[in-house]
């Protein structure tokens, strides 16, 4: 069953996670507008501070705390766009709250056969595969029960 998700059943996917929440992250930016003030901020130079990504970091340390998984591949091209850059910069929070990030060259991924479109997968049951335009900014989600547990 695949349906189009609004961003509270995106919530409440989060919040239904049980054992494993995997992301697949392919593009080179993202238009994220709670990112907009820290990603300016890096690319003038500054320290981006962390306030922005508290919420966040707070979903991934309560899930580790409780026996829970995220984990995350990014795909990446050289050179790195300075938003990749960006990524990387603000990893090692993401980390130290347990999530585990990794890294793949682009043309590894192709030749691993790797979807070039981004998703979550929660559970191994629900996947929400993302839709971007152009400028990286989310244009939809579409939920799809997979069934596969």
């Amino acid at each position: 069953m695949t349906f189009v998700a609004d961003d509270d059943a995106f919530d409440r996917l989060f919040a239904s996670v049980e054992r494993t929440a995997y992301r697949l992250e392919t593009r080179d930016y993202y238009d994220m507008p709670v990112e907009r003030e820290a990603y300016g901020r890096f690319l003038g130079g500054d320290d981006p501070g962390t306030d922005w990504f508290q919420p966040w970091l707070a979903v991934i340390r309560n899930a580790s705390e409780a026996g829970r998984r995220y984990r995350r591949v990014r795909v990446a091209r050289e050179p790195l766009t300075d938003y990749l850059r960006f990524e990387m910069w603000a990893c090692r929070y993401n980390v130290e709250v347990g999530e585990d990030v990794r890294y793949l060259d682009a043309g590894r991924a192709a030749e691993l056969g790797m979807p070039c479109y981004d998703y979550w997968l929660f559970d191994d049951e629900r996947l929400v595969r993302m839709y971007f335009d152009d400028v990286g900014r989310t244009q939809r989600a579409e939920i799809v029960t997979c069934g596969l547990t």
